[in-house]
């Protein structure tokens, strides 16, 4: 009688004291305790679970307060939103990583998972602040990543190592078998305390864990999402950045292009110098196409096939060779680090460094 009870108070404070998308949330979200209240009584389940075919308007990962305090010993939440798969969330501060160049799932702290990124990810000798804003970039982009059912596609795990689909992954020991012990045990205590104090953080846009992309440098300015690819996520906008970059530069003869741009359907046909005849720039100023003897080559598929740092460039024919000169390094979405870099060391703390290149987010815990 007395577990009855407690069940109805708890119900009847999430109905009327939670906004109206809480009270939906409460409606739908199935929540289970591996502890017991101070009751002594274990509860097993005080709200229905949802039906297998039901779409739920769900605030994914962002529980308001009222919220939070009555699920933060919750073991797991399933949900489901119009958007996003169904997923289950471990909140027990582990995740499951597939380990690509091992071959294994490994479970592990979200700590040390996040260090184990950033120190991957990131130049350890960036500020503090640097590093803390990345750590919860990582966070949020490998939650987002579990959110879209991505891990499908790594051995059942939430996330895996493998940069080319999620993020890179660092051990102390794999550092300091590149670097010496001496660096890496400075690193590792630099990475691992500015974790700490953002672990709990993600961003999330209007009650969804962000897509928290970030690249290595942008020049000038980032990259909207909707430039390059075929989303329109207003947090991922096009905005100025404060670092200074270098130029690198590739030469490539007139046979070298051609080499490389085969398979493309272009008809190289008349004088070299005019096979490049103009390009079409984004909003962030990276080269969103170009015609080559006729034919439209996007920015993307150019750096691929040429090895690109970037589609921050110009291209030039002089003295028989296509001249290449690129700004920026990566893709040009989301946060650039030499960017949080420098605004750190301006004086910049980690939020205003994720409120500058994720414009609109808000962070969550």
């Amino acid at each position: 009688m007395k577990l009855i009870v407690t069940i109805i108070i708890l119900l009847s404070i999430l109905m009327c004291t939670l906004p109206p998308f809480a009270a939906k949330l409460a409606e739908d979200v199935h929540v289970q305790f591996t502890e017991v209240l101070p009751s002594e009584l274990e509860i097993e389940e005080i709200l229905p679970a949802p039906e297998p075919d039901k779409e739920a308007e769900v605030l994914a990962f962002d529980q308001p307060a009222e919220l939070a305090m009555l699920v933060e010993r919750a073991k797991s939440i399933s949900m489901m939103s119009t958007d996003l798969k169904r997923l289950s969330v471990e909140t027990a501060s582990t995740l499951k990583v597939y380990l690509a160049d091992e071959g294994v799932v490994r479970e592990m702290k979200w700590e040390d998972y996040l260090a184990g990124v950033v120190l991957a990810e990131m130049y350890s000798g960036y500020g503090e602040e640097a590093l803390k804003a990345q750590a919860v970039a990582c966070h949020s982009y490998a939650l987002h990543k579990m959110a879209s059912g991505s891990y499908e596609s790594h051995k059942g795990a939430d996330v895996c190592t493998d940069p080319g689909h999620c993020t890179a992954y660092k051990t102390y020991d794999d550092y300091a078998d590149a670097w010496g012990k001496a660096s890496a045990d400075a690193a590792w205590k630099k990475i691992t305390a500015a974790v700490s104090e953002v672990a709990d953080y993600i961003l999330t846009y209007e009650g969804k864990v962000c897509n928290a992309m970030f690249h290595a440098s942008s020049g000038e300015m980032t990259e909207a999402a909707a430039s390059l690819w075929d989303c329109d996520l207003p947090y991922l906008a096009a905005v100025a950045s404060f670092e200074e970059t270098e130029l690198t530069e590739m030469s490539l003869s007139a046979p070298q292009l051609k080499d490389k741009l085969s398979g493309l359907g272009i008809s190289f046909t008349g004088d070299a110098s005019g096979w490049i005849e103009r390009a079409v720039r984004t909003e962030g100023g990276r080269v969103d196409h170009l015609l080559i003897c006729g034919s439209e080559i996007s920015g993307s598929m150019l750096r691929s096939r040429l090895g690109l740092r970037s589609t921050d460039f110009t291209v030039e024919y002089e003295n028989g060779s296509f001249i290449f000169r690129v700004e920026g390094y990566g893709h040009g979405i989301g946060m650039s680090q030499a960017g949080a870099a420098a605004m750190a060391e301006m004086g910049a703390d980690w939020r205003a460094i994720l409120a500058h290149y994720y414009p609109g987010s808000e962070l969550a815990r």
